[in-house]
């Protein structure tokens, strides 16, 4: 059931929500262990922004299948967030304040409904990286195996690039910078995996801020 690909088109227009903080924090404070939960390498917050400083490609990486060819490209710092935060989670809204070196485009994983462990490709993968200066490509792959990919997207050099992921209704919409990456893309769930995570490669992309968000009851 793993490998069957979305049926359904991309052309839904989905009710507007109103959204709830789940979790909000900065890394003006040092303190963030009641937050994340780190896996694999080391993060440290310096000067306001948390950096993942290993840079030896220990996160488990393209487990599931064998790819001849393709490249393993594995991370070195893994963090989850709080089980506590995303265990009820259905529908979310997760911003990601990143900051890249020199305006470069971010390279970074993000993963839900995965499980929560040393593996960077436990569940459904936002994989981002540069494709040529200042530009940003993306794909979407559950587990190992690729759904959808987009064009390079060229990025303003912000010092800021807020990276959001909204998932409701069996869809993901995902932006950075205000950017449109994927919207509206149908996903197929994975049954009981609530967790949230990202991975990044080392030093070179620091995160600012993290937030979390729900549905707000009407």
């Amino acid at each position: 059931a793993d490998t069957d690909p979305p049926t359904e088109g991309h052309s839904v227009a989905l009710p507007k929500v109103s959204w709830k903080s789940v979790l909000k924090h900065s890394f003006r404070k040092k303190a963030f262990k009641s937050k994340l939960e780190v896996k694999v390498g080391k993060f440290e917050v310096k000067g306001d922004l948390m950096r993942g400083v290993a840079t030896d490609q220990r996160v488990g990486w393209r487990k599931y299948t064998v790819r001849p060819g393709f490249p393993k490209d594995a991370p070195s710092n893994l963090a989850w967030i709080k089980p506590k935060y995303t265990d009820k989670l259905e529908a979310f809204r997760l911003t990601l304040g990143l900051v890249p070196n020199g305006g470069r485009a971010p390279k970074m994983v993000v993963t839900f409904q995965g499980e929560g462990k040393d593996d960077g490709l436990s569940g459904w993968n936002l994989i981002v990286h540069e494709k040529g200066r200042g530009r940003v490509a993306a794909r979407l792959e559950r587990y190992d195996n690729v759904v959808y990919q987009v064009q390079p997207v060229q990025l303003e050099k912000l010092e800021v690039q807020p990276l959001v992921l909204e998932y409701r209704e069996g869809r993901l919409t995902v932006t950075i910078a205000d950017k449109p990456l994927f919207e509206n893309v149908p996903i197929n769930p994975i049954p009981g995996k609530r967790r949230i995570g990202f991975a990044t490669y080392g030093p070179g992309l620091a995160i600012e801020s993290i937030r979390l968000d729900r549905i707000k009851p009407r």
